[in-house]
């Protein structure tokens, strides 16, 4: 919508990136420090980035192709489009991750979910997701080995059976009593 709000004309063919870096953080409130999402080496082709109603469609969006060391650790492809001009937020993203070692995510998923990845690698993950009006579907479908996780909680959450343990605990739980009935 920012791209369509331009006053005047804008029109890029393409955008190419060569052995380039990506990071993002975020900070969760009670983190001590940021949580952090980092790709290495990217090679990557950005194309179709403009705001000319003629050019910019639904089947003729902004579209980036790109490939790159996720978390400095695991080989991923990955595909985007944006209709830039579209009113609401629609979108299509494919990516596949390869062979990585689980607890690089450590990075990202103690700070901001304050999980922990003890040990484990991915094989590969895959994702295919859409986005209409906003609203995202998709497929995620990571295959992995020896993966083990430390989710803590608070002792309130145990009490309470809030958090991923009380989840665990309520399916346990509804698959007793399917079993008795």
């Amino acid at each position: 919508q920012r791209i369509a709000a331009l006053r005047g004309p804008l029109s890029i063919d393409s955008v190419i990136l060569h052995r380039s870096r990506v990071q993002y953080a975020e900070r969760a409130p009670t983190a001590d420090r940021p949580g952090r999402l980092r790709f290495e080496n990217i090679e990557a082709a950005v194309t179709n980035l403009n705001n000319d109603p003629v050019r910019q469609t639904d089947s003729t969006p902004f579209r980036l192709d790109a490939r790159a060391q996720f978390m400095g650790a695991g080989p991923l492809t990955a595909r985007i489009e944006f209709p830039l001009l579209s009113p609401t937020f629609d979108a299509r993203y494919r990516a596949e991750l390869g062979h990585m070692d689980a607890t690089k995510l450590n990075e990202i998923l103690g700070p901001l979910v304050g999980m922990e990845i003890k040990e484990g690698e991915f094989t590969s993950l895959l994702l295919s997701a859409q986005v209409r009006n906003g609203v995202y579907s998709g497929t995620l479908v990571p295959q992995y080995r020896n993966l083990g996780v430390n989710i803590p909680q608070s002792s309130r959450q145990k009490k309470e059976e809030r958090g991923v343990g009380g989840f665990f605990k309520g399916l346990k739980r509804d698959a007793m009593k399917v079993a008795a009935n």
